[in-house]
Formats: structure tokens, sequence, C-alpha cells
């Protein structure tokens, strides 16, 4: 599976918001592209098979939505090395209400979380004892959200370590005995480094699961 570079920035001159982007990739033909933006700001995915290793130039051309255009040239290192590798098991559920305290007490919630960590293999990973909660890249429910604490005790109570991770710095997932990696709510992208990491985990057994 191809991966994407996301490319974000802000065209200075545009005075509202962009109504058409136009990309040229080292000096290819422009082509229009979809966008995310905020203002002059913008925010794109490209495949990685779309730049060269070493230095790349990246001309955008913006129009905003009063019709006036500007160009914006960007000078951008790809290495290939840094890449998000191949993954493994990736879990990802869009209602993270049903782990917190006021719903978990269900039967069939208080079973998906048993199940999320009680999966089996052969790898040392598969049999381990720890349980990461992520709460960095912005976490929402670390400001927004109900308690959880019925989660960390069903899991605890399972014979897991459940450790909260509130900042990158606080990362070490290089500990064999990380099983589950939960990515709790993050508003914010994980960098390529940081998602090789995770597929790291999956690699060697273990499982990452998101919960928005």
């Amino acid at each position: 599976m191809s991966s994407n570079i996301l490319i974000e920035g802000k065209i200075e001159t545009v005075q509202s918001s962009i109504a058409k982007l136009f990309i040229s990739i080292n000096g290819e033909a422009k082509r229009d592209i979809s966008f995310a933006l905020n203002s002059g700001s913008f925010a794109l995915t490209q495949p990685a098979e779309s730049f060269v290793q070493g230095e790349n130039n990246i001309i955008l051309y913006a129009t905003d939505s009063q019709g006036s255009r500007a160009n914006s040239i960007i000078g951008f290192t790809f290495d290939s090395n840094v890449a998000p590798a191949a993954g493994g098991d990736l879990i990802v559920f869009n209602d993270v209400n049903i782990l917190d305290d006021e719903r978990i007490y269900k039967a069939d919630n208080t079973q998906f979380a048993k199940n999320l960590a009680s999966f089996s293999g052969n790898s040392l990973r598969a049999q381990g004892s720890k349980i990461v909660l992520d709460r960095s890249h912005d976490s929402r429910c670390s400001w927004s959200c109900q308690s959880i604490n019925y989660l960390y005790s069903t899991w605890e109570d399972l014979g897991f370590e459940v450790i909260t991770y509130q900042s990158l710095e606080d990362w070490d997932l290089d500990d064999p005995q990380i099983k589950l990696i939960v990515l709790w709510t993050p508003l914010n992208s994980y960098s390529p480094d940081e998602v090789s990491r995770l597929k790291t985990i999956c690699c060697t057994g273990g499982k990452n699961c998101i919960c928005r």
C-alpha cells in the first residue's frame, strides 16, 4: 500500500479562502488537487511516489474566492527511509463513548474492551503485559470526555499494567512488553516516523487501536 506525504502551509498573499489549488512537482505539468484549508492555509496529501529521493521543488498555484491569484514555491527534502513502513493489525472505531464509565458497564461493551487486549500469539509482544493509552497529539479526551476509570480496571483485572502517555516525550515503544497501544482521540496528525514506530508494534505481534 502506498504511503502519502502530508504538506501543510500558508500562501501569505492570498487574502481570502482558497477556491482553487494546483500543484507542480519537480517541473511536471500542473494539476488541480483536493485540499483542506482555512483562509490562505492549505493541507494536502500526495503519494510518496510523486517525489524523488533528496531535494524536490513544489509550486502551488492558488486562486482565492475573490479571483486573486498567487504562487508559492516550496523546497522539500524527501527521505524514503522515514516513510511509514508496512504494518499489521489496526483497529479503528468512531464511538469512544462505549468505553467511558457511563457505558462500559454494559456486558457487550465490557467484553469488547477485554477482546481488545486478550488476543494471543507466539511473539513476545503478543504475550506482553502492558497496554499504552496515548493521550498525546492534543487528545480531545484530555479535557472534554467522561472518565474511563472502569476501562483501566477492566484491563488491570486481566493482569495488564496500563500506562498513560501524555506527550511525545513519554513514548517508549521499544518496550517488548507493550501488547496494545490505544491512540485516544488524537486531534493532530502523527508524523511518518511516529507512524512507522506504531506499525512496528503491529509487525512484532502487537496491535494499534485508534479511538475517535
